[in-house]
Order: C-alpha cells, then structure tokens, then sequence
C-alpha cells in the first residue's frame, strides 16, 4: 500500500507526494552511543584525513558535455531524499520505510541502521561520522560509522537540507536559513523565512572559494545567495540570483569548474548554471525517474568521480546514476586561500 508522509506541510507551498510502505515499523530511534573500533588499514590513499578521492579522470571545463554520456538506474541501491559516502566505498541512504541501509557498487543494498524515519539530506563529516535531518522529529541526527546515533539538535521547523562548511559545522536549510555548531548543538538563525510562509529554505551549499552561501527555495523559482566573510558568517542580506524553471529546489551542489546544478520537483528536472547565471536543461525526467537531490561519487569503492548520484524516491528508491564528466567541486575548494576537500 502506498501512503503519504506528512513532513511538517507548510501551510503556503504544500508538500509533493511520498511513496512509503504501510508496514512501516512506527518505534522511535532510541539515543545510541558510539562504538569503539580499531582503526583499519585501506588501500585508499584518500583515506588518511582526506574525505575525497582525486578523480580519477580528465575533464576540460571549456568543453563540457550538454547531456548526460551515460544514465543508469541501479537496481540494487536504495536511497530516498539525501544519500553520501562512507570510509568503505558505501553509499549510505535511507530506504523511504524505516532503516538506513548501505551498497557497494553494483550490489544489492543492506540494513546499517534500522529504526530511522523521516530522513532527509545526509552530510558525511571528514571524521567518518554522517549529519542527517530527521523531518518527523525535527532534529539533526549524527550516525557513527559502526552504527551508533545521537540527537545533535533539534527544535527545527521544516528540515530537509544540509551542507557541510568548511569549518566542520552544518548550514541548515529548514525554512529558515541557520548555521549549527556539530559539537554544541547550538543552532543560530541567519535569515528567518517570512512570517507568512510565502518562500521556504529547502536546499542550499557554498562556492568554491567558500565566500557566497547559495539557497533554493519553494515558493518563487529563485536561487538565492549572500556573502560570507572569513568566519562563514553572512555579510548582508540574502538576495536573488537567478531563476529557474519550477519553484521546489531540492539540491544544489557545485562543480569543479563552478557550473551550479539545481535539482527541481516542480519540473522533474536538473539543471546546469553557469558561473554568470545562464540556465540550462541538463537532464528531464518524468515524475517517477525525477532525482530528488545530487551527489558526486567517489572513485573508492568503485563510484564514478564523474557521475552523479540522484535518489529516486518515487521509484523504490532506487539510484541513478547520470556521467557528467566533470568532478565534484569540493575537490578544489579553498577556504582563507587553502585548500580544503569538504
């Protein structure tokens, strides 16, 4: 049976259809703690305080592909609004019923965490654990990478999106647009939604040089941005940037040659940005093949450093993966003029 998943219905903008499963388990998660483990040793050179690979390709920005060179629906991944990658080569998902589950490349996806609902976008932290927003509780979960978990924040008005800033702390994209401290759970504010719910934070990420904070939204169709200082404190006020079809931003993430790319439910689209603000249609799909979200894979493991990574949560759940041909812009992102790979 098919049932809606009532996340916190604004009351301006509504909320698009869920698919869930009615057998859905209904426990709450309870409080875990981390377990320890004995460090391991891997293959990966990426793996010693590095969270991305090199790509393993070459790509020129001035001459990009216009559409995807492959798209592929893995069958065996699960994933259903936010997903990223662990130490092991794993995507990590939420399987839209009530557990997160893990996949290797190719392979048939597995429980790793059950008791988990409502979960939206998941950040991987460079110190392997992963950020994720549970919308039915409100609150921003952290899960270790043995399977414990704890509440870091809550008191949320409408979570779904979550970037990982260069100083190892979360913006959160609820309605309001906030900045957490992972270590306090201290959530501040730094623009507040309108009182009349005619325009919602939903999604939102940083620039390659971490100086501008961009945000879509649900309400107007516009991508929003404000400058950010040494800090990561906002200089001024958030305003508009540029429009794109649809009005239901669900993921924004940048590249390495500074395209941004918007994930669109109004439109089942993807769309490429250019540095200077001109749209394009890079990928259309019906409702059902619609990604709600984007990351880049890693080489580790056997993901494409090339493709991208979009949860199909109205089709099981399941995986595309579209080769773009051109790596995450994490990769080369600077903070304070060094480099940084988160």
């Amino acid at each position: 049976m098919l049932l809606l998943l009532l996340a916190c219905d604004p009351p301006s903008v509504g909320v698009p259809p869920v698919e869930t499963d009615s057998t859905v388990d209904s426990e709450e998660p309870q409080e875990s703690q981390p377990i320890d483990s004995e460090d391991t040793d891997t293959d990966d050179p990426w793996q010693e305080g590095d969270p991305l690979p090199y790509p393993d390709f070459d790509y020129d920005c001035d001459n990009l592909p216009t559409e995807p060179t492959s798209d592929t629906e893995m069958e065996g991944a699960r994933a259903y609004h936010g997903m990223a990658f662990d130490d092991d080569g794993m995507l990590v998902g939420w399987d839209g019923r009530n557990s997160l589950t893990k996949t290797a490349y190719g392979e048939e996806y597995e429980t790793f965490v059950p008791g988990m609902h409502g979960v939206e976008q998941i950040q991987r932290h460079p110190d392997g654990t992963m950020f994720m927003i549970m919308v039915e509780e409100s609150a921003v979960y952290r899960v270790w990478p043995e399977g414990g978990y704890e509440r870091v924040a809550s008191g949320l008005y409408w979570g779904y999106g979550l970037e990982l800033a260069p100083d190892g702390n979360l913006f959160v994209a609820d309605g309001n647009v906030s900045k957490l401290d992972i270590e306090t759970g201290e959530l501040t504010v730094l623009f507040e939604k309108p009182g009349n719910d005619s325009w919602l934070s939903h999604s939102l990420t940083i620039n390659l040089d971490s100086t501008m904070l961009y945000v879509g939204g649900i309400g107007d169709g516009f991508i929003y941005r404000a400058e950010l200082d040494e800090d990561l404190n906002p200089v001024g006020e958030l305003e508009p940037w540029v429009k794109t079809p649809g009005q239901w931003k669900d993921g924004l993430r940048f590249d390495a040659c500074g395209y941004l790319w918007a994930a669109d439910y109004d439109t089942s689209s993807l769309y490429r940005i250019s540095p200077e603000g001109d749209v394009e249609t890079f990928y259309k799909a019906n409702q059902r093949g619609y990604g709600h979200g984007l990351v880049w894979g890693r080489t580790h493991g056997g993901w494409r450093s090339d493709a991208l990574y979009l949860p199909l949560p109205y089709d099981r759940a399941k995986v595309r993966e579209l080769v773009i041909g051109v790596p995450d812009g994490r990769l080369v992102r600077t903070w304070k003029g060094e480099k940084v790979h988160y």
